[in-house]
């Protein structure tokens, strides 16, 4: 039994259906598409992932929120 090609089925099934969530409405559905790429090696949520996404909006926010501190202070 190959166990990394039922994985590759499985995780291509759950972005398929995903893919299907997410136009249909009404289905709470569309979460699949991540756990499908993740299941096919796609690290789209991965921890590293995340901690760069969350460090680029850190940058990206900190000049608003630096103006709106400096801006109540006054």
């Amino acid at each position: 039994m190959d166990y990394k090609f039922w994985k590759r089925i499985f995780g291509g099934l759950l972005m398929i259906l995903g893919a299907l969530a997410l136009v249909t409405p009404l289905t709470p559905g569309s979460w699949l598409i991540f756990v499908g790429a993740e299941m096919l090696g796609i690290g789209i949520l991965s921890r590293a992932n995340v901690a760069l996404y969350y460090e680029k909006a850190k940058i990206r926010l900190g000049g608003w929120i630096g103006k709106a501190d400096k801006e109540q202070g006054e």
